[in-house]
């Protein structure tokens, strides 16, 4: 298994957008850096049919978001990993200028 081999020191997640959040938390709960292509999350839903996702709340969609942000930043915290969010726009002279003024 991948996360068990002593040989791979970081994983480059490039799967899709659901199964960021679960595999960022189960690399780095196996003591690997991770890179995690954007988005880190999002509302995926719940389990319910695809059809019914549209008529949640989006504060519904925003709780779910910010607790996994929550949960990502416990885990990330408790564990020696790090944590690589690849944002293609991060260093962008407008985001960067944006971060200054904030």
């Amino acid at each position: 298994f991948l996360l068990d081999d002593p040989s791979i020191d970081v994983v480059d997640l490039c799967v899709p957008n659901a199964l960021h959040l679960p595999m960022v938390l189960e690399i780095v709960k196996a003591g690997k850096h991770v890179i995690c292509e954007k988005p880190l999350t999002g509302y995926f839903g719940q389990g319910e049919p695809d059809k019914e996702v549209g008529a949640t709340s989006k504060r519904k969609m925003l709780d779910k978001v910010k607790a996994d942000l929550a949960e990502v930043t416990r885990v990330i915290a408790e564990h020696s990993a790090k944590f690589c969010y690849a944002e293609n726009w991060i260093y962008a002279p407008a985001v960067r200028k944006a971060l200054e003024i904030i």
